[in-house]
Order: C-alpha cells, then structure tokens, then sequence
C-alpha cells in the first residue's frame, strides 16, 4: 500500500469513531487518565471502554485503509507506523475535544 493516508487523516478518522462510540463524560475521562502518569509509558485509556482497536481499524476502513491486508514485511512495517503516530496524534489532541 504506498498510498496511505497522512497519520493526521486517520488521527482525525479515529478521533471521529471514538466521539460516535463513546458518551462525552468517557471520552473526557480517557483524556484525563492519559494524562495521568499511570498511562505515560503510552498505553491509552480507551482500552478501559471499547474495543479500540476495533475502532481504529474502522477508522481506517472509512478513510481506505484495509489494515491487515499489506503485501510483504515493508508495507506491514509501514501500516503499523501509521496506526501508531495516528494513535499518539489522538493521545496527544484527546478525544473529548
């Protein structure tokens, strides 16, 4: 896959799909508990309340991202750098915001 969208496309995708899953006062605590020193090795909140691994994955669905189905080790690597600093950009925006 060597079109793949920017991390910040699917940041905002991710951002998006967790608003819709999730009620603002969970959201709101995700953000405050990623914030907390108990989550600084850069473990997220959000596994408290939803599958987010799902949530991503959908998030990638809906912006042309078939996560799982890259050819060859290269375009793996490639794929699960995106999802992570699209995962560290959400950390770092929230995702009550």
């Amino acid at each position: 896959m060597s079109n793949l969208p920017s991390a910040d496309a699917l940041c905002e995708a991710f951002r998006a799909r967790m608003r819709a899953t999730l009620s603002g006062e969970q959201l709101r605590e995700i953000d405050k508990r990623n914030a907390s020193p108990e989550y600084a090795d850069g473990c997220c909140a959000s596994h408290d309340f939803c599958d987010a691994n799902l949530v991503m994955d959908d998030a990638g669905a809906s912006i042309g991202i078939a996560f799982g189905e890259a050819a060859g080790c290269a375009a793996a690597e490639t794929e699960t750098a995106l999802w992570i600093d699209a995962w560290n950009l959400a950390i770092e925006r929230g995702f009550a915001q």
